[in-house]
């Protein structure tokens, strides 16, 4: 947990150093009319290179929360065979004799 907040802090810094410098370029075409073209096409580069990197966290983000549900459900299914727990007490059918499946 303590390392996911620190990850995501510092992408939020970056985010924000990102934000400042678009701020920037657009505060200086506004200044420089017709001398804009370069720092337009380097505003809309980084808009776009923005996007593109915002999509692919989304989709990191959005594969790690389904590898947590998964991890979670998983264990769920194997606590029952943890051999640190009270499993003498519990059924578990994977080991029992003379069940459908050893006849």
């Amino acid at each position: 947990m303590i390392i996911r907040n620190e990850l995501l802090g510092e992408f939020e810094r970056w985010e924000r150093n990102e934000d400042k410098v678009k701020e920037e370029l657009k505060h200086w075409v506004d200044q420089h009319p017709g001398e804009d073209t370069f720092v337009k096409w380097v505003c809309d580069t980084i808009e776009a290179v923005d996007k593109a990197q915002d999509e692919i966290v989304n989709k990191i983000v959005w594969k790690v929360y389904q590898t947590l549900i998964n991890n979670r459900d998983s264990n769920k299914l194997w606590k029952a065979y943890e051999p640190k727990g009270n499993y003498r007490n519990h059924k578990m059918p994977l080991f029992e004799r003379g069940g459908k499946e050893n006849g």
